[in-house]
């Protein structure tokens, strides 16, 4: 968690090493909060899929479903990919009620 407060500190812009760092970090730590406030708005395809993996962490399912429909247009996502994250999104809702 250290890495992430000295990281945090920093200016991170899209497509800086320290972003790319931070992001790492704060996958390694689980630290959701972190990715989805780095990610907005997500300025690459990896940190759309860290942005929706953030929000499936924390039960935010309509959460993950805008973030694909925000972002995967201008980010050019793969339709394939976006139709695999939107039923996984479906079914882990399902199965979380």
């Amino acid at each position: 968690m250290e890495a992430i407060t000295l990281l945090g500190a920093l200016d991170l812009p899209s497509g800086s090493y320290e972003r790319e760092l931070y992001l790492k970090a704060a996958t390694e730590v689980q630290y959701w909060d972190g990715i989805l406030k780095v990610t907005d708005p997500p300025a690459t395809i990896s940190e759309l899929v860290q942005r929706f993996n953030a929000f499936s962490q924390l039960d935010d399912f309509g959460g993950a479903i805008d973030a694909l429909n925000r972002f995967s247009l201008p980010l050019k996502f793969p339709k394939s990919l976006e139709v695999e994250l939107r039923t996984r999104a479906s079914t882990q809702e399902a199965m979380r009620r």
